[in-house]
């Protein structure tokens, strides 16, 4: 993927996310273009930012949100090493669940071990069953995904107020919103 491709998929990512929100039930707190605080804090302790940003997920900018995605969630865990096919799908799954569930969802999709580390085995198989099945792969991560916003759902039955808006996340991501 090209770097102009990489900013509108950051674009449409941000885009999804919104603007600032600070919703009593979402267990990551404050987000302000869906970066929380505590990843605002661990960026500004990251060696790989190499700019300044604002201490508070309240100051933070489009662009300041559009280069912790960048550098941390694309960059990071290596998602340029994935098919184009599922980039966007893997971006937002690490935004949204954590880099380790990602990995997961995408290793149970893949049918290898799930230890929550895109290593060489996830990488090959996800690119050898992207190629193979095109899409058709793309409806095993939306299963898996969805199979994990349930297991969320089941062991905090709170967070079932956020479903309907995590299924049209999904849905956006596959429609290219």
């Amino acid at each position: 993927m090209n770097d102009i491709e990489l900013h509108k998929m950051i674009a449409r990512l941000i885009d999804r996310e919104g603007g600032e929100v600070d919703h009593e039930l979402d267990r990551g707190g404050r987000t302000n273009f869906g970066i929380t605080q505590y990843t605002l804090d661990i960026a500004n302790a990251h060696s790989l930012i190499e700019r300044k940003l604002p201490k508070s997920v309240s100051d933070l900018s489009r662009e300041d949100a559009a280069y912790i995605y960048e550098i941390l969630f694309y960059n990071a865990p290596k998602l340029y090493l994935m098919p184009d096919l599922i980039q966007e799908f893997m971006l937002d799954m690490c935004v949204h669940h954590g880099q380790g569930d990602a990995a997961k969802i995408l290793q149970r999709a893949c049918e290898v071990a799930d230890d929550g580390i895109i290593g060489d085995i996830t990488r090959n198989a996800a690119s050898a069953l992207s190629e193979i099945y095109g899409t058709l792969f793309i409806d095993r991560l939306v299963a898996q995904r969805k199979s994990f916003i349930l297991d969320i759902i089941a062991d905090d039955p709170d967070q079932a107020v956020f479903a309907k808006g995590w299924v049209n996340r999904i849905n956006k991501v596959l429609g290219g919103e």
